[in-house]
């Protein structure tokens, strides 16, 4: 089966960017009623945000909570021994001060997940990813492919209204699912966004 776009899910832990959008200002979640966010079932994307938060965000510096958020840009699972999953990957790490979160370390992980599937269980088996640097374009060119356009098109400036409200929703779930004492979240020089 395959399927395009904004695939999106729940999230097993959290890292830090500290979001600035290309255009200089910050864009506002949109709230999302409290009864739609039920946990979903163990997928591929469960085995992607478990490999986001203990391979790649253990290599930020530590907070208390770990909680990636990501935007799909093009999903095949065609072949469930490689189930290929083309996104743009963001762990957040943070520290829990009173009610709120506060970033501490993180970033943006473009890339191409490889999974796979035996019986009810999901593996990554590798993770492509774009280089920083001289090598971006080149690298992003080559592991995004034909879903090259659709990568850069997710990435624009207007789009980053977009990637607040993904993570807003996938920290809200989040906390509700691990019964923090939490009500709001905040990135260094930005006002706290209530949750």
């Amino acid at each position: 089966m395959k399927y395009s776009k904004f695939l999106l899910s729940a999230v097993a832990a959290v890292i830090f960017v500290t979001f600035t959008n290309c255009c200089g200002n910050k864009a506002e979640p949109q709230a999302e009623p409290a009864d739609t966010l039920q946990a979903e079932q163990p997928t591929f994307l469960t085995a992607i945000e478990d490999y986001l938060s203990t391979e790649i965000g253990a290599s930020y510096s530590k907070g208390d909570v770990c909680i990636p958020y990501y935007n799909v840009v093009y999903t095949d699972e065609t072949d469930t021994t490689d189930i290929r999953v083309w996104g743009d990957w963001y762990v957040d790490n943070y520290n829990i001060a009173g009610d709120t979160l506060i970033t501490v370390s993180g970033g943006n992980h473009p890339g191409l997940f490889h999974v796979q599937k035996k019986g009810d269980n999901y593996t990554v088996t590798a993770f492509e990813q774009v280089e920083d640097g001289a090598g971006n374009e080149a690298s992003a060119r080559r592991i995004f492919g034909e879903h090259y356009d659709e990568y850069i098109g997710d990435n624009g400036c207007d789009q980053h209204g977009l990637l607040e409200d993904i993570r807003y929703k996938t920290i809200k779930r989040y906390v509700k699912e691990h019964g923090l004492n939490v009500t709001m979240y905040k990135d260094y020089g930005w006002p706290a966004v209530i949750l």
